[in-house]
């Protein structure tokens, strides 16, 4: 992990949150808000090693390493919808015989195509595997664009963080989330101002153990990660 990484997580709350953005969707390598280190994309493998039928062995390296380059240069509502134009779902026209009588009844009811141009002004179709390589994307990733084909909605609209970021907390929480901070060892600095009545937490305490104590002890309470390191961070320090 480089050091520019871990300099960007010193430049204050308000900024972590946009930084780990910027490098997920870059695919860059990061670090969490809970401290864990996330590595950097990889890019696509040189030659296809799937055994389909389609024409994933002939799409050149340049032209992989060029979808791939400017797949991560895209922000991510941008980068959802190019892969959602290159998923095409189609009825399933012919079926073999099974364990019902109405075809209805098969759980199969679309088929998947993945497809990429293939650098000569043509879209061709790939297999999964290459597809999802190519772009450096996971099928549960892919999974959920192909359900929202399925549905019938051709446009990625973002949501994620919206529940969050329009999330209310009690006073009550907040209430709970000092209590529970200040039930643990903490003692005053003798290195700041004189005037300061900041503590600290003891060495052997981090936020990631103390918001799992705190999930622990209160299962129902509606508190996120995010919410108790906000307050962590403005009440307390660790040393």
């Amino acid at each position: 992990m480089g050091d520019d990484v871990k300099k960007r997580r010193k430049k204050g709350d308000g900024r972590l949150s946009e930084e780990i953005k910027k490098l997920r969707n870059a695919g860059k390598a990061y670090v969490t808000a809970r401290n864990i280190s996330v590595s950097a994309k990889d890019a696509p493998m040189q030659q296809s090693n799937c055994k389909c039928k389609y024409s994933c062995k002939t799409i050149p390296y340049d032209q992989k390493m060029l979808l791939f380059n400017d797949f991560y240069k895209a922000d991510h509502n941008k980068q959802q919808n190019y892969l959602l134009g290159l998923l095409q779902v189609k009825h399933v026209s012919r079926r073999r015989h099974g364990q019902y009588d109405d075809p209805a009844e098969s759980r199969r009811q679309t088929t998947v195509l993945y497809t990429v141009p293939n650098g000569n002004g043509e879209i061709v179709q790939v297999c999964k595997k290459t597809f999802c390589n190519t772009f450096a994307v996971s099928g549960k990733r892919c999974q959920l664009l192909v359900k929202l084909k399925q549905s019938g909605n051709p446009v990625y609209i973002e949501t994620r963080g919206n529940r969050q970021s329009n999330r209310k907390f009690s006073d009550s929480d907040r209430t709970l989330v000092c209590s529970h901070i200040e039930s643990f060892p903490r003692y005053e600095s003798h290195y700041g101002r004189k005037d300061s009545s900041k503590e600290y937490l003891s060495p052997d305490f981090n936020i990631s153990r103390l918001y799992q104590a705190f999930k622990e002890k209160y299962p129902d309470s509606p508190v996120t990660y995010r919410y108790y390191y906000l307050i962590f961070n403005k009440q307390f320090k660790k040393n």
